[in-house]
């Protein structure tokens, strides 16, 4: 039997297809046997639970007709502690947002206002200003004005876990007070 030039050239680019299958195949359950071995992906907040109590100084800073709620964490990234950005993102809002009165929940979630003014607290009773508002282009809640002011004072750097509690003072204004809670790594 004689196979013409094209014959040979079809057959040997046939077999390159099936291996090149086969190859890809094998990668693919490869890739399937590592995941199942990982198991459901988790987040580095689930590792790290949710406080029940506010921590013993809180409770000392704010007196006790306050009632703080616990709002907020997260663990730190570079941009949460970088002098540039003097900012902190608050990707999951809700909590925060449950607990505004339904005018600062306006002003915060609409574009058009100016977002809301709030007193930051620290471990060590100091205040700082803090501005809170959307940022609409990524539809995140945002923490800013002295933001970096804090991270300085208390130290924080990346890595280290961030708790918030929110609170009113009970002052003629009813004053809207975040408790920053800044953790190391456990």
């Amino acid at each position: 039997m004689d196979y013409s030039a094209e014959h040979h050239e079809a057959r040997a680019s046939s077999n390159t297809c099936c291996a090149g299958k086969k190859r890809i195949r094998e990668q693919t359950d490869n890739k399937n046997h590592l995941n199942a071995k990982k198991g459901p992906k988790r987040s580095r907040v689930d590792e790290y639970p949710e406080p029940i109590n506010p921590p013993p100084e809180l409770a000392q800073r704010i007196g006790p007709t306050a009632r703080p709620v616990f709002v907020y964490r997260k663990q730190l990234v570079e941009w949460d502690t970088q002098k540039g950005q003097n900012r902190l993102f608050i990707n999951d809002r809700k909590k925060l947002m449950d607990f505004l009165t339904e005018e600062e929940r306006r002003a915060v979630e609409d574009d058009k206002k100016p977002g809301i003014d709030l007193v930051g607290i620290d471990s060590m009773g100091r205040e700082y200003k803090l501005h809170s508002n959307k940022w609409e282009s990524l539809n995140i809640a945002v923490l800013n004005k002295e933001w970096h002011k804090i991270v300085v004072a208390n130290g924080a750097k990346k890595g280290d876990w961030l708790h918030l509690w929110a609170f009113r003072r009970g002052d003629a204004d009813d004053q809207l007070c975040l408790y920053v809670d800044f953790r190391e790594q456990p």
